[in-house]
């Protein structure tokens, strides 16, 4: 609707609310815990920030890739949406993408092809 601004807050605010939780209890979250991040990085592109969008779904990817890596089927297409965004966020900022942090994510992704899934 126009309202990036308010967006971001919010989505800063869930994120503040998720790490404060995961303190508590670092993997009761993970999965949310990550799909805010990934949200607080988009309300950022959309503020024109996409260096702090950049850091915030690479943030988001290592939140998730455990739960990835254990049950893909599970959140296969929040990790495709995610690496794609930080692909081409990497790219807008004429960076070369973290091998180590989607080495483990690629090879789930093919894996997952070969068997259909």
């Amino acid at each position: 609707l126009g309202r990036h601004k308010e967006a971001l807050v919010a989505a800063q605010e869930a994120v503040a609310l998720h790490r404060s939780v995961a303190g508590e209890s670092p993997d009761t979250f993970q999965k949310e815990r990550a799909l805010a991040t990934a949200m607080l990085g988009k309300c950022r592109e959309q503020m024109g920030d996409t260096e702090g969008a950049l850091t915030s779904v690479a943030e988001a990817i290592s939140l998730l890739s455990p739960i990835f890596l254990q049950h893909p089927e599970a959140v296969v297409h929040w990790m495709d949406t995610m690496c794609r965004q930080y692909t081409e966020r990497s790219r807008k900022l004429g960076r070369a993408t973290d091998k180590a942090l989607l080495a483990p994510i690629i090879e789930m992704f093919a894996k997952l092809r070969q068997s259909g899934g």
